[in-house]
């Protein structure tokens, strides 16, 4: 490791929560026997938690001496917070994006990020202040780079919630770096037929899986029983999707979405030559 970026990566380890700062947190949150934990946060992040929100480290140096990880490609990770006592959890991770051509797409997807982190934590303070030491309730976010390359930069962010029960829910950014845009679902498409002839094709692969899996995969499909009344009938038209590195569209539903939560997210391929002839080009999708 870089011996200025060791130095400052040992300097934000070693610097110490004042005692004070432990007794306000304690108080704040109703837990003065319980050990409260932070995990490698300055008093500055601790501070911050008071605040009720994380403050992301936005220093490229400092972002890479904290993770003790090279920086490679458009994305690194911001920070992670980590809190846990007896009872609640938090981890949350926040990807940064650089390097970008197009700087507002950078700092518009940036601002995304650190409010989404914002958000996630001062959700999880509050719940713990409404649960008063009972029960246990838990956050964890993370992200993952699913493409890199000079034509399509692709981000999975996945957030969990667990209290009596879990929650996950993913979303994606995809973004074309050399043409300095988003790329959203409308803009592969010539119009919005797309939209049924991909429902459709989400329909006949949810029946063939129930089918092959006989009954062990579950879905909830509008007008294949009396009982579903609000199952699946179509996507939205910005629904979550991504591109796979074989460049096929992929469409992701969060949990509960259109199955049972115990299926947790479900995603499905969806053919090219299913949608070939409503695509506007080939340039992503082949």
């Amino acid at each position: 490791m870089n011996p200025k970026l060791k130095k400052e990566r040992t300097a934000y380890k070693n610097t110490p929560i004042p005692p004070e700062l432990q007794q306000m947190v304690r108080k704040e949150l109703g837990t003065k026997k319980k050990n409260y934990r932070p995990y490698w946060m300055s008093a500055a992040i601790a501070a911050a938690i008071i605040a009720l929100f994380v403050t992301l480290n936005t220093n490229a140096s400092v972002a890479r001496a904290m993770g003790g990880m090279p920086i490679v490609g458009h994305v690194f990770q911001a920070m992670t917070f980590q809190y846990e006592d007896e009872q609640y959890a938090a981890d949350i991770k926040t990807p940064k994006v650089r390097d970008l051509e197009n700087k507002d797409v950078e700092q518009t997807l940036n601002e995304k990020y650190e409010k989404e982190a914002k958000e996630q934590y001062t959700k999880f303070e509050q719940r713990m202040k409404a649960l008063k030491g009972e029960g246990h309730a838990s956050v964890t976010s993370d992200y993952r780079v699913l493409q890199d390359t000079k034509q399509l930069l692709v981000i999975e962010r996945e957030t969990t919630e667990t209290e009596a029960s879990s929650a996950t829910t993913l979303q994606y950014d995809v973004v074309d770096p050399t043409l300095k845009q988003v790329i959203t679902l409308p803009s592969l498409f010539k119009n919005k037929d797309y939209v049924q002839v991909i429902s459709d094709e989400i329909k006949q692969q949810m029946k063939k899986q129930m089918t092959d899996s006989k009954g062990e995969q579950v879905y909830f499909i509008k007008g294949m029983d009396a009982e579903i009344t609000d199952g699946f009938d179509q996507i939205q038209a910005n629904q979550s999707f991504y591109i796979n590195k074989k460049h096929e569209l992929v469409i992701s539903f969060n949990e509960y979405e259109v199955a049972p939560g115990s299926m947790g997210p479900v995603k499905f391929v969806i053919p090219t030559k299913v949608i070939q002839s409503l695509l506007v080009s080939n340039q992503y999708i082949r």
